[in-house]
This record gives C-alpha cells, structure tokens and sequence, in this order.
C-alpha cells in the first residue's frame, strides 16, 4: 500500500501546519507585552498574531505546495522529513529576502542600523552582529517551521494499519 497520504489530508496538513506555530509567537509575544505594558497591549499581539498567521498561512501554501509537488513519491513523509522540509519552508524565503537586501546597489547616501543598542549596519556595510541576528532569525524561523512540519506530519502520517515495504 502507498505510505503517502491522500490529497485532502495533504492539503489540509498545508493549511493547518502554521497554527502551532503563530499559537507559540502569540503566547511569547502576548506574555512579554503583558509585563512590560500591561494586560491593555494583548491586543496588539493578537493583531500581530493575526498578521503573523496570515503571512505563514501564505508561505505554508506557495512553498509548502512546491515541496510537497517536488518530494511527494520521491520521499516518505516521516517525521525527521517533515521537520526538516517545515524548517526549510519556513526560513528559506526570509534568507532570500537577507541576501537580496544585503546587496550595495550604490546608493548615493549611507545607510546604519542598530538593535537593542548595537550596530547592525554601519556605512551600509552589515557589521558581525547583523550576520549574527540574520543567524538567529533564520534558526528561530527554521525552529518554528519544525514545529509547522510536526503538525503535518500529525496530519498526513500514514495510519499504523498500513505495511510500508523497507
């Protein structure tokens, strides 16, 4: 029998996958504005959220179709896959979008940054610290992907009743 799961449930893996996750952001965001600001800010991470949801929601489906369409009876949907294809999903169009804004297109001003006090770019050049915060973003986005790949891999598992050939 095919250890694949039907179209449905594949789809419908696709369509749930980001929901754990943006529920993760949306409990860390809402606890730390909560402390710092008071239980009025938990709006403003369910705002966030929402965005958050919708954005992953858009991601999960374009790139997530694409790898489902390229892996879908080239690889078993097992769970070490499922984490490490999410975790792609999810960090790959963010590092795209590094790598493209990293590029100097030579304009006629200079441009710095800073984040919680420390330069990130300098004379639009990225300072250590700006590759090391690209770094995190993407091991944090990657984490959460995992957790999106999971929650497919819930949904789409082949059911125990089925015999997969080794």
């Amino acid at each position: 029998m095919d250890a694949h799961p039907s179209i449905r449930r594949a789809l419908l893996g696709l369509i749930v996958a980001p929901l754990p996750s943006v529920l993760f952001l949306f409990m860390l965001d809402a606890g730390d504005r909560v402390f710092t600001y008071g239980r009025e800010a938990i709006v403003g991470a369910a705002l966030l959220s929402a965005y958050t949801f919708v954005v992953a929601e858009a991601l999960s489906l374009i790139f997530g179709s694409i790898a489902l369409g390229l892996l879908w009876y080239r690889v078993r949907p097992t769970l070490p896959i499922c984490l490490a294809v999410g975790g792609i999903v999810a960090a790959l169009p963010v590092a795209v979008a590094i790598l493209l804004l990293s590029v100097d297109l030579g304009s006629n001003g200079t441009y710095s940054a800073s984040l919680d006090g420390r330069p990130t770019v300098i004379a639009n050049t990225k300072t250590a610290y700006g590759y090391w915060r690209d770094f995190v973003t993407l091991v944090q986005l990657f984490a959460l992907g995992a957790i999106g790949g999971a929650t497919f891999w819930l949904i789409c598992r082949p059911k125990r009743n089925v015999a997969v050939d080794k």
